[in-house]
């Protein structure tokens, strides 16, 4: 059974940055960044140990509610399919219909759930934030995926695009670009503001609105 909890550290906290800014960068440094879907979700950590997929939050409070047994199910098949070594800890975000969420704007159908994969911290014991974004961004993308536990919607140069397509369903807040030569900054305990990381949003997240569908 899927556990929940709060601690480890999760990915570094991107900078906020305009539209306008957004157009230089795809001008003028097109393939220099990789840039993926913000969801308006939990930022989830995702450990494998004793093939029990354990997820954790990042804040303390809301609390992650237990997910349901079809994604436990679909976390155990991806684990296995990719063949993740023991203790290895997979960057996402926990996503599900939330009360409130504005009507028919949100693909997802109430009690629906899903891990959206970002990145991956640990491959079994070996801590991987030395590693380039590229590189580990390489990893990430070539894995099995499932109806559950889905990659991260991307692109690694048509920016504007990706951003505008967000604007089309409100479970998406803009994108994240990553700086292929970056590292993730601080050490395995704790997160920090990567200069070489930034947002673009279109609207901020729900109005507070984070209580699941029971």
């Amino acid at each position: 059974m899927i556990k929940t909890t709060n601690r480890w550290r999760c990915a570094d906290k991107p900078f906020e940055i305009s539209f306008e800014e957004l157009r230089r960068i795809e001008q003028d440094e097109r393939g220099e960044y990789i840039a993926t879907m913000k969801l308006d979700g939990y930022r989830t950590l995702v450990d494998f140990t004793n093939k029990n997929p354990i997820a954790f939050s990042r804040k303390e409070t809301p609390s992650i509610h237990p997910v349901n047994k079809s994604l436990e199910e679909a976390m155990l098949q991806f684990m296995e399919e990719n063949n993740l070594p023991e203790g290895s800890r997979i960057d996402g975000e926990w996503c599900a219909r939330r009360k409130g969420a504005r009507s028919g704007l949100s693909s997802l159908s109430p009690g629906q759930e899903q891990i959206v994969i970002f990145g991956v911290f640990y491959l079994g014991k070996e801590w991987l934030g030395d590693t380039a974004e590229g590189e580990r961004w390489n990893l990430v993308k070539n894995w099995k995926y499932n109806d559950k536990v889905i990659l991260a919607e991307s692109t690694e140069v048509d920016y504007v695009d990706l951003f505008k397509k967000s604007k089309e369903d409100w479970k998406y807040e803009g994108i994240v670009l990553k700086d292929r030569s970056s590292f993730l900054i601080g050490d395995p305990d704790s997160c920090k503001q990567n200069p070489l990381w930034l947002k673009v949003r279109w609207r901020g997240n729900d109005d507070g609105l984070t209580i699941l569908e029971e």
